[in-house]
């Protein structure tokens, strides 16, 4: 319970990065009549993932003593992303299929057209993808969870991340709303 308290301050000034990274995001549901389904549906995905994270710390901590594998995974790991790193240097090579660039960029067309209409079930969706952008606070949240080995604790680590940071995305929506009634934007 301890790591929990010692968490706060890392979440409450994880709004600034939250505000800069996921504020752009929200601000396009400014003009939603159910934007606020966003933000419960995106305590309920950080609970669930904070609780799937406390489950897998569970299972971690019982293979890693078990074989002893810890130094050894770790070891693996730095490799792999220093594998990658050296990979994503080389911007001119191509890495993934033709094909499966453009099957992904359909689905992030189809996506964002879907985000854009004024429905309670899209906006609740949309908070419930939260979790699934690739963000570093996020992934520190659930390897905190995972830390905690307790499914409940890991569950209140990811509702305690999401309602601490959800100020700063409530304050993009708010400037979006301030900034579209002073008509610094013009409709398309």
């Amino acid at each position: 319970m301890a790591i929990l308290f010692s968490m706060l301050p890392v979440y409450i000034f994880g709004n600034f990065h939250c505000f800069g990274m996921c504020g752009p995001l929200v601000m396009m549901l400014a003009k939603h009549r159910y934007r606020m389904l966003y933000f419960i549906g995106r305590l309920t995905a950080f609970s669930f993932f904070g609780l799937l994270s406390g489950s897998l710390g569970i299972v971690l901590k019982l293979v890693f003593e078990g074989f002893n594998a810890s130094a050894l995974l770790s070891f693996f790991f730095a490799g792999l992303f220093a594998v990658f790193g050296f990979l994503s240097l080389n911007v001119k090579k191509q890495i993934l299929p033709a094909s499966f660039v453009k099957l992904l960029g359909k689905a992030s067309q189809k996506l964002s057209l879907l985000l854009l209409k004024d429905r309670p079930e899209t906006t609740f969706f949309f908070g419930l993808a939260t979790p699934l952008l690739p963000c570093g606070q996020s992934l520190y949240v659930f390897s905190i969870s995972a830390l905690l080995e307790n499914p409940l604790l890991g569950a209140l680590n990811g509702f305690l991340f999401a309602l601490l940071t959800s100020p700063s995305l409530f304050a993009a929506l708010h400037l979006q709303r301030k900034l579209q009634s002073k008509n610094y934007f013009s409709e398309a």
